[in-house]
């Protein structure tokens, strides 16, 4: 990978940017709210403890839409590596076999892998209670809430009703918490057993605040937006 500021390539670039603090990329606020969206859903902070000379975090964020890891790696423009995290036999193995469930709807599982940052070691903050937490001090945006959606929301379809949107949200601060964080965007989600869940007015306004994106079309409606 080539080093934007002095030109040179490097295999890995995190140690080139160790040694080379004034090389290593800033990342701008808009990405910064992505990363933040990213670890309100699927993404995780591996630690740079243990892991021979890094002293840095780095982001993980698993997903089985490969398209949109590569979108939203491109789109962030920090070097990152995609992989196959697990097959969809694996998903479903691991899920356990005495659940009554469809083997056909497990897929399989791809991991995004951000370079090392500084950065990231502020968001392990998110883990300092053991497990992940959302900050008392956090705000939505909306790349925020775009990236947040498209890990953990989808379109709830009824049959004779309106789409409308929900976030699945299970190992965060606490309910009131959660829902709070809509009260400056001016709607009001309800709280149903592990997700939050918007009206039809409500999800057409998110719909045209937050970021979208093109590899994950399956989690947009034309009918909400409209």
């Amino acid at each position: 990978m080539i080093c934007d500021e002095c030109g040179n390539e490097y295999q890995r670039i995190s140690q080139h940017w160790a040694w080379n603090e004034d090389h290593r990329p800033e990342i701008n606020e808009l990405n910064k709210e992505r990363f933040i969206g990213l670890l309100m859903g699927d993404g995780c902070i591996e630690s740079g403890a243990g892991n021979g000379n890094r002293k840095n975090a780095a982001m993980l964020v698993h997903n089985i839409n490969k398209e949109f890891l590569e979108e939203i790696g491109d789109l962030i423009s920090l070097p990152y590596n995609i992989s196959k995290g697990k097959t969809a036999e694996q998903s479903f193995e691991n899920f356990g076999f005495d659940h009554n469930v469809n083997k056909d709807n497990f897929h399989a599982v791809y991991r995004l892998s951000f370079v090392s940052h500084p950065y990231f070691n502020e968001l392990k903050e998110w883990y300092s209670s053991g497990r992940k937490r959302f900050p008392k001090d956090l705000s939505l945006t909306p790349q925020s809430l775009g990236c947040w959606y498209v890990c953990d929301g989808s379109i709830e379809r009824r049959d004779g009703r309106q789409p409308r949107m929900r976030i699945a949200s299970v190992n965060e601060q606490g309910e009131q918490t959660v829902l709070d964080l809509f009260k400056e965007l001016d709607v009001s989600p309800k709280w149903n057993g592990h997700s939050i869940y918007f009206s039809v007015e409500d999800s057409k306004k998110l719909w045209n605040w937050m970021e979208r994106y093109k590899s994950f079309e399956r989690k947009y409606s034309s009918t909400v937006i409209q």
